[in-house]
């Protein structure tokens, strides 16, 4: 009897388990969220304008592909420059912009200053260059306000449906008695006044169809500014005449800091050159070392870490989910500083060093992504002292660096990082000299 309860308990159980489901999942197909994930995307071109800040070439994409699949716009890019033409020219979008497959192309652009700043939008239809709508958003700073997103992603949406037709109606663009076009659906006569206002060259050279000279355009530029806190352990052996030295450390207190400046050569955020400083050090670091008697000391230490670089990385996918490349070739050091030393001197390592990042999306709509960067480079300077004690030659690192990076707002990143770097040099005593460090950091890094 109980075997027969057992069985049709867990028969109701199945049953209940299955009918939570089924109700979870209707619940959700007609969720409003559901109903707009299961629309079409269009595909769609984005264009920034001279006049985008930097910061928000990164946030108009991403608000964009809630609504829309980007067209790579590095071919389009590479073309309107071998025209001699600025990407968000009227004329450039006519004859270049409209053979990129887009459905609808966005050129985005901004301008005023202050509590005045603007962003404006101008949605064309992907075949033909015609202007389907066009909008302006106050901005607050540099961010974009919650309900203007909810704008811009119904107004790519219109200009959508709109572009599937023959094109936009002779109404919606038709001027009024005074020669301007008519406010938009849900554009106050407010932000038409401030439009005027403040023009935006760019974006009415796009539609005037005048064509400045693309070197007048400045490249765009800018700088990353990181600092951390977290830990750091490094430990180093070297063969001498009388023995090995030995230093070892427990954990210690560590800082990051670091400095890039980046320069984007092309009106193309996709690709980027810069040069870069990145530092590590001990805070109050004190290590055991081991004395020829067998005998062990504390001392008084400082390790630290710095690179300098040159680099050039690109974004091969646009959006929220950026898949990139960076390379690095510099020049990097790696000090150990003891007080009181009796076998393991003072020493510094340098030389070339090659560094190769790849980093990866983590999810579809949340900003996070995964870093892994390699790092090669080769040791052709040892400092004097700890050459003559080991009879150092040259020698080689190779380690890597592990990044786990979260956008709380476009300008202002959260990362946590750990980075293991290994150091040989060859001796002509019995053995190698070998350095080892590592850092695990907390980082915030802040990109204006």
């Amino acid at each position: 009897m109980s075997r027969n309860v057992g069985v049709a308990g867990a028969t109701m159980g199945r049953c209940a388990r299955h009918i939570v489901l089924m109700f979870c999942f209707a619940a959700a197909s007609f969720s409003p969220n559901a109903a707009e994930a299961n629309e079409p995307l269009a595909d769609v071109l984005f264009v920034p304008a001279p006049s985008l800040p930097t910061a928000l070439r990164r946030t108009v994409p991403r608000v964009l592909t809630r609504g829309a699949r980007l067209v790579p716009r590095g071919p389009y890019i590479r073309a309107a420059q071998d025209r001699g033409l600025a990407p968000a020219n009227g004329r450039a979008i006519r004859e270049l912009a409209t053979l990129q497959n887009a459905q609808v192309i966005v050129v985005a652009g901004s301008g005023g200053w202050g509590r005045r700043r603007m962003l404006r939008l101008r949605y064309y239809d992907g075949r033909t260059g015609a202007v389907l709508r066009f909008r302006t958003h106050r901005l607050r700073g540099r961010h974009i306000s919650a309900s203007a997103q909810r704008v811009m992603v119904a107004d790519l949406r219109l200009a959508a449906s709109e572009a599937s037709d023959e094109g936009p109606s002779a109404s919606a663009l038709e001027p009024d008695a005074r020669g301007e076009a008519p406010a938009l659906e849900g554009q106050s006569r407010g932000d038409e006044e401030a439009d005027r206002e403040v023009p935006d060259d760019a974006a009415q050279n796009a539609v005037e169809g005048e064509s400045p000279n693309v070197a007048d355009a400045p490249a765009a530029w800018g700088f990353d500014l990181g600092a951390g806190l977290g830990f750091g352990q490094r430990g180093s052996t070297v063969p001498t005449a009388a023995g090995e030295g030995r230093y070892s450390s427990s954990p210690f207190p560590a800082i990051y800091i670091a400095f890039d400046l980046w320069l984007r050569p092309i009106d193309d955020p996709a690709f980027r050159v810069g040069l870069g400083t990145h530092y590590y050090s001990s805070m109050g670091l004190s290590a055991e070392e081991l004395r020829d008697d067998g005998s062990t000391a504390t001392v008084d230490s400082h390790a630290h870490s710095l690179s300098v670089g040159l680099s050039a990385d690109y974004e091969f996918t646009v959006g929220p989910r950026v898949l990139r490349a960076e390379v690095e070739l510099g020049w990097f050091f790696r000090m150990l500083d003891s007080e009181a030393s009796t076998t393991m001197p003072s020493y510094r390592l340098s030389g070339p060093q090659l560094r190769l990042g790849f980093f990866l999306p983590l999810a579809q709509t949340v900003p996070i992504a995964l870093g892994v960067v390699p790092e090669f480079g080769i040791v052709s300077s040892v400092s004097e002292e700890v050459a003559q004690v080991g009879s150092l030659s040259a020698g080689f690192i190779a380690g890597f660096e592990v990044q786990i990076r979260y956008d709380l707002i476009p300008e202002l990143a959260l990362g946590l990082v750990y980075r293991e770097s290994h150091a040989v040099i060859g001796s002509d005593h019995e053995g190698d000299m070998s350095d080892v460090e590592r850092f695990g950091v907390v980082r915030l890094t802040y990109r204006p």
